[in-house]
């Protein structure tokens, strides 16, 4: 029984994995715009950093978690949880930084958006 619990978990994992995956791309696609990108134009204007960094941020996140966190029930799941969280908001920082360094313009929306949406501050 418990070997069959183990491969029905194995298998929802998997499942979501791949949910999250065909999510990202369909996400990246959204968030840059080929045409422009193929001639040469690449702005602000032609990618949506923003969406970049949650396409991007989600998966890494997860991956992070199931790498390096263990253990297993509501204890192993809290941890993942956690660190997928922390490891998706640090992506999706990191991926606007690079972005604002390399194109020269200030768009950390994302960052922006993340900070009052948690500012517990009266």
């Amino acid at each position: 029984m418990t070997q069959l619990i183990n491969k029905a978990a194995t298998l929802i994992e998997r499942g979501i994995d791949a949910i999250i995956a065909i999510n990202a791309l369909s996400e990246l696609f959204e968030a840059i715009d080929f045409e422009a990108v193929f001639h040469g134009d690449v702005t602000a204007e032609s990618v949506d950093v923003g969406r970049l960094a949650s396409a991007l941020s989600r998966p890494v996140g997860r991956f992070v978690a199931y790498r390096f966190v263990s253990g297993s029930g509501a204890t192993g799941f809290a941890k993942r949880s956690i660190v997928e969280w922390f490891g998706q908001t640090a992506t999706s920082g990191i991926i606007a930084y690079v972005f604002e360094t390399i194109s020269g313009t200030d768009d950390t929306t994302t960052l922006d958006d993340r900070s009052s949406a948690t500012d517990f501050s009266p």
